[in-house]
């Protein structure tokens, strides 16, 4: 069963296993934090991770990325050290990305797979000054419009979590 109402083409199932990619490793993260920084937890985070950037490069990579300051905000917040998990979570990372590299080398289609989605893909979107910043441009003015809210809710986040560490 899918988690969409309309007909879903065969090939672009993969979206659904990035879905429950992201959705573990949020998971995991929300379970470290709050069980007092299970390494486990953080292992597992980084290995949900990785499986959504082998799965799709672009998303995965920023969703990476925004663990990986969701990890530091936090820690400093709570003022845990950030070290520690930070090295469980890029281990947890490494690995199944490691092990993919190693049986596309095995197999020969490490390079085909870097042509593909680093070569072609890039090309094919008009290049990657095109890729990482024309959004910026075209959504401007969604910015400026929602930048007032964004702003008023990460204030009300900082100043909930001061009062938290206060109380």
């Amino acid at each position: 069963m899918y988690m969409q109402s309309e007909v879903v083409q065969v090939f672009y199932d993969y979206v659904r296993m990035v879905d429950i990619f992201s959705c573990a490793a949020t998971y995991f993260l929300i379970k470290a934090i709050k069980n007092d920084d299970r390494k486990k937890y953080f292992i597992l985070a980084g290995i949900a991770t990785s499986l959504f950037i082998l799965t799709k490069q672009n998303m995965g990579l920023l969703f990476w990325i925004y663990s990986i300051i969701l990890i530091c905000s936090v820690s400093l917040v709570l003022r845990r050290s950030v070290k520690e998990k930070l090295i469980y979570f890029i281990t947890g990372s490494i690995v199944p990305i490691f092990i993919t590299i190693i049986f596309m080398l095995i197999n020969g289609s490490l390079i085909p797979f870097f042509n593909q989605t680093g070569g072609e893909a890039v090309a094919a979107k008009g290049g990657i000054l095109h890729i990482l910043f024309n959004w910026i441009i075209n959504n401007m003015s969604s910015f400026i419009n929602t930048s007032k809210f964004s702003i008023i809710c990460l204030a009300c986040i900082i100043v909930s979590a001061i009062i938290k560490k206060e109380g």
